[in-house]
């Protein structure tokens, strides 16, 4: 079973604080737009029968023209939305000086002020991972985010969270690439960031 890791498209410009969801919300831009029509032109010979997607506006969108090359199936799940940076998102983090200072080293998994840390997105994206993994689908794709994809290879490849900043950013409408054995019950990181498609 392949499971492909995607991050959402390039977004607009500005925070676009979507107060129901209380996080950010940003649409796609048209380079974003045109980011996932090369993905989707790609991954149409994937044989991807669902896309799973974070609920938030940028990868609804992706998912959705992902969906027009592939006709798989979307579905979308809340627990693969952003790492929650609670206060950060409103005041910044000039507000934060000593927390910053700290954070910054990134010798622990610090929860943002009044958000997450690395572990407690883990433990809300898990059910959705495990409900794949037991799935019937062999190819299946995760819209989602950044930090989300950053987190999960951390936890598959045995890294403390605090060590996931050790990986280059996640680009835009990459491909991470997992591979899932049944039978071993084995789950194995493949490729990471792979952007090929947007290098035409």
């Amino acid at each position: 079973m392949n499971i492909y890791l995607i991050r959402h498209g390039q977004t607009v410009s500005g925070l676009n604080f979507n107060e129901d969801m209380q996080c950010p919300d940003p649409a796609l831009d048209e380079t974003g737009k045109e980011q996932a029509i090369l993905l989707g032109q790609r991954m149409q010979r994937f044989a991807i029968r669902t896309i799973y997607s974070s609920d938030l506006e940028r990868t609804r969108q992706t998912a959705q023209i992902l969906n027009r090359f592939t006709y798989a199936r979307v579905v979308l799940r809340p627990e693969l939305r952003e790492i929650n940076m609670g206060e950060i998102w409103l005041k910044g983090w000039q507000a934060f000086p000593e927390f910053s200072e700290e954070w910054s080293k990134h010798e622990t998994d610090l929860p943002y002020p009044r958000g997450e840390c690395g572990a407690d997105v883990m433990k809300r994206i898990q059910p959705v991972i495990d409900g794949i993994l037991t799935g019937v689908d062999e190819n299946v794709a995760i819209v989602t985010h950044g930090g989300v994809i950053m987190i999960l290879l951390s936890a598959i490849l045995g890294m403390g969270q605090e060590k996931r900043f050790q990986f280059a950013p996640v680009a835009n409408c990459s491909i991470s690439t997992l591979i899932y054995d049944r039978e071993q019950n084995s789950l194995k990181v493949s490729q990471v960031n792979d952007i090929a498609h947007l290098e035409r």
